[in-house]
C-alpha cells in the first residue's frame, strides 16, 4: 500500500521529536514535543481498519506485569506511580502493537538511517565551529576516551550524553545495511559509514558488543542458516552467563575479568541486587529503583542500576521482572526460530540489539524516550513478522482443505 506525502512527513517528524526527551534541551520540552506528536499519529491514523494481534505469550507476559503494577497502584497510590503506570501501559500497546502495522518497517529502516547520518553530523560541528546552535548544547563529552591508543573527547552532538548519540548510531548503522541489503539503495553505503563513525567518536562500548554480536550471528546464518542462527544465539547466551558470573565472583576465572567493573556498572547492580532483596516478590513500584538504590551506595548516589532487567525486578519483583525477562527471552526463540529469508534474520538482529542494550542501560520497552520507543518498536515489527508467517500458514492449511 502506497503511503500519502502527509503521512511520511508525519512520521519523519514523529521520528525526531522521540530525539528531544534525551536532547540538551528542557526534558519537559522534550517529553511534551513526544506526546503531541504520539497524539497526532494516533489521531491521524486510528481511521484506519487495522486488524490488532497479540501472540499469547505477550498478552500473557504483559498481563502479569499489568497486575503487579495495579497492585502498587492500589497499595501506593503516589501521583508519580499512577502517572507512570498508566503512561506506561498506554506505550507499550502503542509502540509494540499498533505503530508496527501502521509504519511500513521500511520507512522505518530509511528514516533512522538518514536521521542518524544528519545527527552524527551534526555532532562533529564543535571540531570547527560553534558549540550551541537552535538552542541544543553541542559541546563535546569533558572526559576523553581512547581508541586504538589515540585520545579524544566523545560526541555529543544534540544530546547530554554520548551513549545516546552512540545508540542512534548504532541504529542507524544497522538500518542502513539492511536498506542496502534489502533494498539495494546505494546511498545507505555513505550513510553506514557516516553512522558508524558516529558509533566510534561516541566510545559507545554497549553498542560495539551488539554490533559484533550482529555480524558473527548475520555470518552464522549466511554459513549454516537458522539452526547457526539458533545454535550461535545459545552458545553466546550462555558465555555472557558464565562471564558475568566470573566478573561478580560467582564463578572462578581470569583476574582481567574478576578486576573489570563495567565502567561502574559492578556496584550499581550490586546496589540494585540489594534493594531487590528487600522487595523480592512484588517489588517496589514503577519509578522507585534509583530511591530503592541509595542506602547500598557509598558512592554514585542517585544514579540508576543501568540495566534495565535488574530495574523491573526491583520495582515489579521476582514476578513481574520474571516477566518482563521472559518476553525477551521468548521474542529471541520465536523470532529466531522464524527466521525464513535475511529480512527475517534483521528482525530478528532487532530484538537481540533491544536484549543487549537493556543490559546496559535503564531505559525499559515502556518509556517515551528515542532509546524505549526505538527497541520496542524493533520488537514489535519481528512479533508481527510472525504474527504474519502464521497467518500465512492457517490461510494456506485451509486452501489445502
Amino acid at each position: 500500500m502506497r503511503e500519502n506525502t502527509g503521512f511520511l512527513i508525519l512520521i519523519a517528524i514523529f521520528f525526531i521529536a522521540l530525539l528531544l526527551p534525551n536532547s540538551t534541551l528542557p526534558q519537559l520540552i522534550g517529553y511534551i514535543a513526544a506526546a503531541l506528536l504520539y497524539t497526532f499519529v494516533l489521531c491521524y491514523t486510528l481511521p484506519r481498519d487495522t486488524i490488532m494481534v497479540i501472540p499469547n505469550w505477550v498478552a500473557a507476559t504483559l498481563t502479569v506485569i499489568f497486575l503487579i503494577a495495579f497492585y502498587h497502584l492500589v497499595a501506593t497510590p503516589r501521583l508519580g506511580i499512577v502517572t507512570r503506570t498508566i503512561a506506561f501501559f498506554g506505550l507499550i500497546f502503542t509502540n509494540l502493537v499498533y505503530l508496527p502495522r501502521i509504519i511500513p518497517e521500511r520507512y522505518f529502516f530509511a528514516m533512522f538511517a538518514r536521521l542518524s547520518t544528519v545527527i552524527v553530523c551534526i555532532g562533529f560541528i564543535p571540531l570547527i565551529g560553534p558549540t550551541a546552535i537552535f538552542g541544543f548544547d553541542l559541546s563535546l563529552w569533558p572526559y576523553q576516551a581512547s581508541v586504538v591508543s589515540i585520545q579524544f573527547n566523545a560526541i555529543t552532538s544534540i544530546f547530554s550524553n554520548p551513549n545516546v548519540l552512540g545508540f542512534l548510531s548504532l541504529i542507524g548503522t544497522i538500518c542502513a545495511a539492511v536498506e542496502y541489503r534489502l533494498y539495494d539503495t546505494q546511498l545507505s553505503i555513505g550513510l553506514f559509514g557516516v553512522s558508524l563513525m558516529g558509533l566510534i567518536f561516541t566510545d559507545y562500548i554497549g553498542g560495539w558488543l551488539v554490533l559484533i554480536a550482529l555480524v558473527i550471528l548475520w555470518l552464522s546464518y549466511q554459513i549454516w542458516g537458522r539452526s547457526g542462527v539458533l545454535g550461535t544465539t545459545f552458545v553466546g547466551g550462555v558465555c555472557g552467563v558464565v562471564i558475568l558470573a566470573v566478573v561478580f565472583d560467582l564463578l572462578p576465572g581470569p583476574y582481567i575479568l574478576q578486576s573489570q567493573d563495567l565502567s561502574n556498572r559492578k556496584p550499581l547492580w550490586l546496589a540494585g541486587a540489594a534493594a531487590f532483596s528487600q522487595n523480592p516478590i512484588l517489588g517496589t513500584g514503577f519509578g522507585t529503583a534509583d530511591l530503592m538504590m541509595e542506602p547500598f551506595l557509598d558512592r554514585l548516589e542517585g544514579y540508576s542500576p543501568h540495566n534495565s532487567f535488574l530495574r523491573m525486578f526491583i520495582e515489579t519483583g521476582l514476578i513481574g521482572g520474571g516477566a518482563y525477562l521472559s518476553i525477551h527471552v521468548l521474542a529471541i526463540t520465536q523470532t529466531a526460530r522464524a527466521i525464513t529469508d535475511e529480512r527475517s534474520f534483521f528482525l530478528f538482529g532487532f530484538v537481540v540489539i533491544a536484549v543487549i542494550t537493556q543490559m546496559f542501560e535503564t531505559f525499559s520497552i515502556f518509556g517515551l524516550s528515542m532509546r524505549s520507543t526505538i527497541v520496542t518498536l524493533g520488537i514489535g515489527y519481528a512479533i508481527h513478522n510472525i504474527t504474519i508467517q502464521r497467518s500465512e500458514v492457517r490461510t494456506g492449511s485451509h486452501k489445502m482443505e
